[in-house]
This record gives structure tokens, C-alpha cells and sequence, in this order.
């Protein structure tokens, strides 16, 4: 076994464990993953393969997971080229220059071997952390959650086109034709970085669309407030007035009652919009799942009363992104479709934080009251030609994390799901 196997091995291996399983893959996946990886490399060395080419089976069975965790192929697809380039990166620098330009004898020496794993090392910390930063400060991770359109042809278009280039230039390879080899390389390695920085630049507008998007929503709500503040201020001085007659005349409970529909009326008049709510939640994911709830709630026919009260000024909570969107979207969509049940309903949503605990609640009025065992039946539904595996999968996404619970209550002809996430450590923190 040569040093470029080992190194092909090694990377392709942190590249699963460090990167993807953080980003786009769930637990189970990524054991799934770790195991046909091996499976493949026990193929490849008990018959004596060359190439890379025996991977194939393994990227696609990713892009196949990775797929299944996003609305979009485009997060697959991404995952695919960026995969590709570490791999045929460390192809270009350990087989075939040496192969080419070097003797191959160089690399049977321990030192060198030494300073190239050091080097292969550095070099994945060095890719790895500049993932992790452009993921961060570009809200890539967020932002492919939100995309709708799916992109399914032209992904499955180019990911067919970066596997038969693959093929050719293993064909190349082995028929000596270096030139070929090397073009074919750079040609790989150009093309998934131009799809790379076209990725970036898609899921920033994307993002930019929607931040613009609620802004202007906000925006447009903040508006009619002050409108209403200024005519309620303008205003203001004639309800005193009237207020001051009542008294001169002696009527205190005309003046008691008048008093009291004036307070009434400016709470009402002074108090949070619901798109000022959701403006004010720090979590980008969060608060595009409740901004797409109530514009559904106001465009249905059907009258739901909606409150949602917010009382974080953080919001940290121990769980992946893709399991707490998948969380999130289970239960609104549950309480949302039940609402569309009745003619008059009621959701409410509170999220606040008690001590070492974060709490989201999310309470909706039933039409039909089913027994708690039967709601989280694994096919159990309420509608017609429905899967109804929303709250079964729900409780086993929680079930799979030691630091987040689950209650679900039905109580009064409400149905109540409350989701806890233990936030000791920062806790811990702060009162320190």
C-alpha cells in the first residue's frame, strides 16, 4: 500500500467525520456512511483495484442522504463537487506529479513520507476551517434550508457529467497518456471551484432576498404602528379632556369606566405586531419557519387567532440545525393543519428561557380529541391520505439527543407540544 492510497484514505475519512457529519448529515447517516466507506476500501485492496473510481457507489449513496435532509439538490450536489475536489487534490499532488515529474522512489523515505502526512494535515485544517468560516459568515447552511425550488435536472445533470469525467480520466490514467491525466485534473479541479464560488454567490442572493424580504414585511407593520401612535398621541389630549369632565361633574364611575376603556385601548393601540415579534428572534431558521406560518394563517379563510410571545435575548440551543428545522416544521405544520380543521381555532407560541432551560411551546385548539397513545402512533392522522408520521419522527429526533425533551399534553381541548433544550454549560458560564 503506497503513500498516496494511505493519504486518499485519510482525508477522504476526516472529510466524513469532521466536516460532513457536522454539516449536512445526521448520525445515523454518517455511521451508514463510515461503514460503506471501509466496506469499499476492503474491495479495493483484497482485488488489487486502481483508481479512484471505486468510491462512485460510496458519493452517491451521500448525495442520495444528503438529499433527503434538504428541500433543495443543490446542498447534494455541492457537498459532491466540494468531496471531489479534496480528493482529486490530493490525486493531483500524490500520484500523478510524482508519477510525472518525480521518481516515485522519493516518497519510500520515512522522513519525506513524515513531512508529507504533516503537510497533508495541515493542509485539511487549513480547508477545513475555511469551510467551517465561509459557512458561518455566509449563512450558507441557513439559507439552503429556505430554497423551495428544487434544482433536481440540473443537479443530477452535473453530477452525471463530474462521474463520467471521472471515468475518462481514469481511463486516461491507465492507458499513460499524461498529458491527458494532468488537464483532465486541473480541468476537474477548475470546474468544481467555479461551481463552488457559484454556490456561494447563490445562497448569499438567496439570503440577501430573504432578510430583504422580512425587513420590508417589518418594515411596512412598523409603519402602520408609528401611524397608529401618532393619531392615538394627536388624540390624546381630547380623551384627557373628556376624562377631566367626568371628574368636574362628579361622575367618578362614568369616569372609572372611562379610564378603564382608555387604558384597554392603549394597550392595544402601543403593543407588539406579530411580524415585530418574529423581527426580534435571533434565530435565522426560526424565524423564517414562524414568518411563513402567519403569512399562511392570514391568507387562509379560515380564522385563526395567532399569539406568539417571544422572551429571549439569545437564542442558543444544543441541537443540529437540520433536526431543529425538522423539529420545528413537525410541530407548526401539525397545529397549523389542525387549525384549518376548524372555522374558529386558536395556535399559540411561547418561547422563553427558565433557568437552564429554553422552552418553545406551540398550542393549538382541537376539533377532535384524540387519546395521547393514539396521536403519536407512528401512522396515525386525523386527515385523509396522510402519512402521519409527523409527531412519531419528532419524538425520535428528540430521543436521539440527551439534552433535549419532548412533553406533549392535551389539556382542555388544546394540544400542547413543548420542546426543553438544557443549556447547563451556558448557564454555568454566565454565573461564573
Amino acid at each position: 500500500m503506497n503513500l498516496f492510497v494511505i493519504c486518499f484514505f485519510i482525508v477522504g475519512l476526516l472529510i466524513l467525520l469532521l466536516i460532513d457529519s457536522k454539516l449536512v448529515l445526521k448520525k445515523k447517516q454518517t455511521l451508514y456512511l463510515f461503514l460503506i466507506y471501509l466496506f469499499c476500501w476492503c474491495i479495493y485492496i483484497l482485488f488489487s483495484l486502481k483508481g479512484i473510481s471505486f468510491l462512485i457507489l460510496y458519493w452517491l449513496i451521500k448525495f442520495v442522504f444528503i438529499q433527503r435532509n434538504f428541500h433543495t439538490w443543490l446542498v447534494p450536489l455541492l457537498v459532491f463537487v466540494k468531496n471531489l475536489l479534496y480528493l482529486l487534490c490530493v490525486a493531483l499532488l500524490f500520484r500523478d506529479l510524482p508519477q510525472l515529474f518525480l521518481r516515485y522512489e522519493v516518497y519510500i523515505n520515512i522522513l519525506t513520507q513524515l513531512i508529507i502526512v504533516g503537510f497533508i494535515s495541515i493542509s485539511f485544517y487549513y480547508f477545513y476551517y475555511v469551510t467551517i468560516k465561509v459557512i458561518s459568515s455566509s449563512h450558507i447552511q441557513e439559507t439552503l434550508y429556505l430554497v423551495s425550488k428544487k434544482y433536481k435536472a440540473s443537479s443530477i445533470l452535473i453530477v452525471i457529467f463530474f462521474v463520467a469525467t471521472i471515468g475518462i480520466h481514469e481511463y486516461l490514467y491507465f492507458t499513460n497518456n499524461e498529458i491527458a491525466i494532468l488537464l483532465g485534473l486541473f480541468m476537474i479541479i477548475l470546474t468544481g471551484v467555479s461551481l463552488n464560488l457559484f454556490f456561494l454567490f447563490l445562497t448569499k442572493i438567496i439570503y440577501l432576498e430573504k432578510l430583504v424580504k422580512n425587513l420590508g414585511e417589518s418594515l411596512e407593520v412598523t409603519e402602520v404602528t408609528n401611524n397608529q401612535i401618532k393619531e392615538f398621541r394627536h388624540d390624546y389630549k381630547n380623551i384627557l379632556m373628556v376624562l377631566n369632565y367626568y371628574l368636574e361633574n362628579d361622575q367618578l364611575n362614568e369616569a372609572q369606566a372611562y379610564l378603564t376603556e382608555t387604558i384597554n385601548y392603549s394597550s392595544v393601540t402601543t403593543e407588539k405586531t406579530i411580524y415585530e415579534e418574529i423581527a426580534s428572534i435571533s434565530n435565522f431558521p426560526l424565524r423564517a419557519l414562524l414568518n411563513e406560518l402567519y403569512n399562511k394563517i392570514l391568507e387562509t379563510k379560515n380564522e385563526i387567532e395567532f399569539e406568539l410571545h417571544y422572551h429571549l435575548t439569545s437564542f442558543n440551543i444544543p441541537l443540529g440545525t437540520i433536526d431543529f428545522v425538522r423539529c420545528m416544521s413537525i410541530i407548526l405544520n401539525n397545529a397549523y393543519e389542525a387549525c384549518l380543521d376548524q372555522e374558529i381555532s386558536s395556535l399559540e407560541i411561547n418561547i422563553q428561557q427558565k433557568y437552564e432551560l429554553i422552552e418553545i411551546e406551540v398550542k393549538n385548539s382541537l376539533s377532535i380529541t384524540p387519546t395521547l397513545s393514539a396521536a403519536l402512533k407512528k401512522n396515525y392522522s386525523t386527515k385523509k391520505n396522510h402519512s402521519g408520521l409527523g409527531l412519531h419522527n419528532l419524538k425520535k429526533i428528540i430521543n436521539s439527543y440527551d439534552n433535549v425533551d419532548l412533553n406533549i399534553e392535551i389539556i382542555d381541548g388544546y394540544f400542547s407540544v413543548k420542546i426543553f433544550f438544557l443549556i447547563i454549560n451556558l448557564y454555568v458560564v454566565k454565573l461564573l
